[in-house]
């Protein structure tokens, strides 16, 4: 949705869609019509779409919404910004966006957010190139960080180990980091959770997704930054997420069965 043919985010993830073995169909979707990077355009979603990346302006993606509850859509990854990480007024615009999805039974991934990968479908909607190849395995990866969970994605790739999943979930508007964690409990092929995150905002999800990994055996990995006064600056300033006290999170983790790593 929003897609322009000038736009690194569409040039990005029509490669990614079209170039990495997916074989499921994808659409671009922009009022105008057309043709763009090979592709015929559509000028409002088709029928039967279940996903819908949105890459439109702060002001549009209401109205994108609602277009996506119109057509039936289930899912949406919301990479546009200027939300609660700008500050108070944007915070009320996410409220009233995500407040509106649930009405419309939408899953919201973001605002604020890159995407997700799935290697074992070889789908990758995620608005920055993701370079083969895709080693699919069991490690699955969370991260508010969209661009640093592009380098975790080419660490691993370039020492074999193979990945089930990578999610960017930015602002964390509706889908938190606890519910990625709990679908990876439940995933037969996901044996290792790892996350970077700079903040946590669903605590008590946290810690009962945290205790249903360590009962399954599945070693839930943390590389929690801003442990220092200018790094919990820096994440303030980049999803608007309050970084917790350091001290109070090791605690936390330790009891919980938390595995926290301080370097990558």
């Amino acid at each position: 949705m929003g897609a322009t043919e000038a736009s690194m985010w569409t040039q990005a993830l029509v490669a990614n869609l079209g170039g990495l073995g997916f074989d499921g169909e994808f659409h671009l979707v922009n009022p105008r019509g057309g043709e763009m990077l090979g592709r015929p355009v559509a000028r409002e979603i088709p029928e039967g779409v279940d996903a819908a990346y949105v890459m439109v302006g702060t002001e549009r993606a209401p109205e994108v919404l609602e277009e996506c509850g119109r057509r039936g859509v289930a899912s949406a990854v919301l990479l546009t910004a200027g939300f609660k990480e700008m500050g108070q007024e944007g915070a009320i615009l996410e409220k009233r966006l995500v407040e509106r999805a649930r009405e419309l039974g939408i899953g919201l991934l973001g605002p604020n957010c890159l995407g997700f990968v799935n290697y074992h479908r070889r789908l990758a909607a995620y608005g920055l190139l993701v370079v083969p190849p895709l080693l699919a395995g069991g490690v699955a990866l969370v991260s508010q960080s969209g661009a640093m969970l592009l380098h975790f994605h080419r660490m691993a790739q370039a020492r074999g180990i193979g990945l089930a999943a990578t999610v960017s979930i930015g602002n964390e508007g509706m889908l938190t980091a606890a519910d990625f964690f709990e679908a990876f409990v439940d995933d037969p092929r996901v044996n290792v959770i790892g996350a970077l995150l700079e903040g946590i905002r669903d605590a008590a999800g946290f810690l009962r997704a945290s205790e249903r990994a360590l009962a399954a055996g599945k070693p839930l990995v943390v590389f929690k930054v801003g442990h220092t006064e200018a790094g919990r600056r820096s994440i303030s300033a980049h999803t608007g997420s309050l970084a917790g006290e350091d001290e109070v999170l090791d605690a936390v983790f330790r009891r919980h069965g938390v595995v926290r790593v301080r370097s990558l």
